[in-house]
């Protein structure tokens, strides 16, 4: 027997199989998540898996082999301090939490049971993944992932949903011009996506069989048309980010085998000509979409817009103040239109829709009838946006219209900073109405999922502004520290996110220290979280993709103890 085959069996036969039990498990479900869909389901599915590994390790602890011997250094203090406070900030907050049940305001969230099921698989992730079997498992798995990725993708662009059939319905297809798979956002799965791509890249980089690198190659290629077919800004720019950063890495390995990175290039665009070519040019116009972000929720600043400044309910009267002028709509048992000067204006009716003749007002129509569901007077004032502008009359009083179809008393807004709200397609207008919230959480949050019930909702103006439509319920801060922080406190958020830039610094620091690591799965898995925080900087954290973060995240601290240990 050789001397190589022999220490590759004698490796084989110091770590016990039922080691590898978690890290199998773990993977599983990173592959059976792809196809589960609805956050219910995937919950469920996340809690299966926890109570699974929980239990196998106690197995363990309670029937220790006493043959082998762990090899892996105590885990740092550090890391089960900030793990505890944020597991003590999720209970307490939860604990303290106003019951909302009677609320008809929902939004979808990860529950406190999910927020510390995190903190298990990021565990036991650490805990496992740091054996040389699991690094190859790792490479095994996130190869397999990235096949079903491009297949489940290239299906759905071509309008062959595999979600829509595994869940039996059509429903499932929220948004038919791009690709959602079973994360239920384009956001999400091209987020998704970009965490992938640092894997493939560096699998390509490292395979030394020019076959595997070929088909690596191809398969790197087709992962990057899927991201564009997500039709999500973040995601074309984290795109970006992650391949230059990838190349600045491998510098030494991209300047070695240059033909091969030339192939590379060749390849991606020759995959996104032929997929854009099979769908009669549908990719590159998505790409247009995502790149300059023409797609997204905003007012639309058209010519004939009436842009509102503030919307003030006075009983029988509303008065819609403009950059320049006000427009007043006064009711007792007819309606009257008044100037900003209380002068009254001529009105033309034609069939039901009524128009002005007087500057500024030409541009705004206006119709009302009587909606017999809520026994009240509906108008609708359509002044340009996106939406009308809606208002009920009850008792002779106006009252706004909320999204769930409700009457509103106060749809005034909390705060007028209209510069900073069009940010981000939208989420200024969110965040700036959020920081004053979390002098109100420091150290208990709201519990999880109550945001929707202490932001404050029906802003006419803000939403206008923001989104083109007052017809929004806000349930997310869209920001992942933000979303922690309402829920569980300022405390339990910093001490998460402590915990991840602890990873994550001390990864930069043993690259540093000990120079380019020659595992492949320590910069990948690095930069794939890098990917995640950069990306919940617009995007809440949702149980559809940060499980595959977590256990990521393990995975970097795993590789980072055995770049120490060599």
């Amino acid at each position: 027997m050789s001397k190589k085959r022999k220490m590759k069996r004698d490796v084989h036969k110091s770590i016990p199989a039922y080691k590898m039990v978690i890290p199998w498990i773990l993977c599983a479900y990173m592959v059976l998540s792809l196809f589960i869909t609805g956050m219910d389901s995937k919950s469920t599915l996340l809690c299966v898996v926890v109570v699974c590994i929980v239990a196998w390790f106690i197995g363990e602890r309670i029937f220790p082999d006493n043959v082998y011997k762990d090899s892996m250094k105590q885990h740092n203090i550090f890391i089960y301090v900030c793990a505890g406070i944020f597991c003590v900030a999720v209970a307490m907050s939860e604990l303290f939490a106003k019951d909302y049940s009677y609320s008809s305001l929902k939004g979808e969230y990860d529950s406190a049971i999910v927020l510390i099921s995190y903190i298990i698989i990021f565990y036991m992730s650490y805990r496992y993944f740091y054996m040389e079997e699991s690094h190859k498992l790792i490479r095994y798995i996130f190869t397999v992932m990235e096949v079903i990725t491009v297949c489940m993708s290239l299906l759905e662009f071509f309008d062959i949903s595999v979600a829509s059939l595994w869940a039996g319905s059509e429903e499932v297809l929220l948004e038919r011009n791009r690709v959602t798979l079973t994360f239920g956002n384009s956001n999400y799965y091209g987020a998704f996506c970009c965490m992938l791509l640092p894997f493939i890249m560096e699998l390509w980089m490292h395979e030394e069989h020019n076959v595997k690198k070929a088909l690596l190659i191809i398969l790197n290629g087709c992962l990057m048309c899927c991201t564009l077919m997500s039709k999500s800004t973040t995601a074309v720019y984290l795109m970006a980010f992650v391949t230059v950063a990838v190349c600045i890495y491998e510098f030494r390995a991209v300047l070695r085998q240059w033909i091969w990175f030339v192939a590379f290039m060749g390849i991606t665009a020759l995959s996104v000509w032929m997929f854009n070519g099979a769908s009669s040019g549908r990719l590159f116009e998505l790409m247009r979409i995502s790149t300059d972000n023409s797609d997204a929720f905003e007012t639309e600043k058209e010519q004939n817009i009436y842009e509102v400044s503030d919307i003030c309910l006075e009983g029988n009267r509303v008065v819609i103040e403009s950059t320049d002028s006000s427009f007043i709509i006064e009711y007792d048992n007819q309606f009257t239109f008044y100037d900003e000067n209380d002068n009254v204006l001529d009105i033309e009716n034609n069939d039901n829709t009524i128009t002005f003749t007087d500057e500024p007002y030409k541009m705004i129509k206006l119709n009302a009838s009587y909606n017999q569901k809520v026994g009240m007077i509906y108008i609708e004032i359509d002044a340009g946006y996106k939406d009308t502008i809606d208002f009920y009359i009850a008792d002779g009083e106006f009252k706004g219209v909320g999204a769930d179809g409700n009457a509103v008393d106060d749809i005034s807004g909390r705060y007028k900073e209209h510069k900073l709200y069009s940010l981000f397609t939208g989420r200024g207008y969110i965040w700036v109405n959020t920081l004053p919230m979390l002098a109100e959480n420091i150290f208990i949050g709201e519990g999880c999922g109550n945001f929707v019930y202490n932001f404050k909702q029906y802003d006419y103006v803000g939403l206008l502004k923001s989104q083109g439509t007052h017809d929004v319920i806000i349930d997310r801060p869209h920001n992942m520290f933000l979303q922690y922080s309402i829920d569980i406190g300022m405390i339990g958020a910093v001490a998460l996110f402590t915990l991840i830039a602890y990873v994550l610094i001390r990864c930069i620091k043993q690259h540093c220290t000990h120079g380019r690591c020659q595992n492949m799965v320590s910069f990948a898995s690095f930069l794939s979280v890098l990917v995640f925080m950069i990306f919940t900087l617009l995007n809440d954290s949702l149980v559809i993709l940060s499980p595959y973060m977590w256990i990521i995240l393990g995975i970097s601290m795993a590789s980072g103890h055995k770049k120490e240990s060599m």
